[in-house]
């Protein structure tokens, strides 16, 4: 059976995580994490304490970073430069400083560079916030997750006011802002269990590979 690409874009609490997991178990696929890619660059930035206001600098320093992910036990592992970090990327100091980081040109474009090097062979699900518009664009299966904003705060043990300040800053940042490709297929998972949404996207998946055989 042909391996595809699958992105799996949406809104904070959408799902799409534990969706991508599951549905890459279903397929045989590999899950990428992306958001754990963008931790893992922070991670490095904070501990080598580098001034990532100085760009040249930091283009260097971009450089030397190889990461790559491997799903083990029912968990995606990180790894940077042959270390496990996968327990480093919720510390305090990168959750305040991600947000920042991440908007940041030039390490926008080394997790870009990450991402297709990840997804060049196909057989992966790729999950984020741009996926089916700016990394994969070309994807065969392109997805858009969301939900109500009150069952997004619950799932995330969030306030409706965080997941709706969230909402902006996605929608509304300068590189990549998140939206809906116009060939991804919109699901509402307001009311779906994760095993719906993970066997509607699963359908939509064995379909294109049908019709691209």
């Amino acid at each position: 059976m042909k391996k595809i690409r699958i992105a799996i874009d949406g809104t904070v609490g959408s799902g799409k995580t534990v969706t991508a997991i599951r549905l890459a178990q279903k397929l045989g696929y590999k899950p990428v994490e992306t958001g754990a890619i963008f931790r893992a660059i922070v991670f490095y930035i904070l501990r080598e304490k580098i001034n990532f206001e100085d760009k040249e600098n930091l283009k260097k320093v971009l450089e030397k970073i190889y990461i790559k992910q491997e799903f083990k036990n029912g968990q995606i592992k990180t790894f940077l430069n042959g270390e496990d970090i996968t327990d480093k990327l919720r510390e305090k100091e990168v959750e305040e400083k991600v947000s920042l980081i991440s908007k940041i040109k030039e390490v926008r474009e080394k997790v870009y560079e990450i991402e297709k090097e990840l997804a060049k062979d196909g057989g992966i699900v790729m999950e984020g916030r741009d996926i089916g518009t700016v990394v994969l664009p070309d994807a065969e299966v392109k997805i858009f997750l969301d939900a109500d904003k009150s069952v997004r705060a619950k799932r995330r043990g969030k306030g409706i006011e965080e997941i709706e300040a969230r909402d902006k800053e996605d929608k509304e940042r300068e590189i990549a802002p998140l939206k809906i490709a116009d060939d991804a297929i919109y699901i509402d998972t307001t009311n779906l269990t994760i095993e719906e949404q993970v066997n509607k996207i699963y359908e939509i998946v064995l379909n294109k590979i049908k019709n691209e055989t």
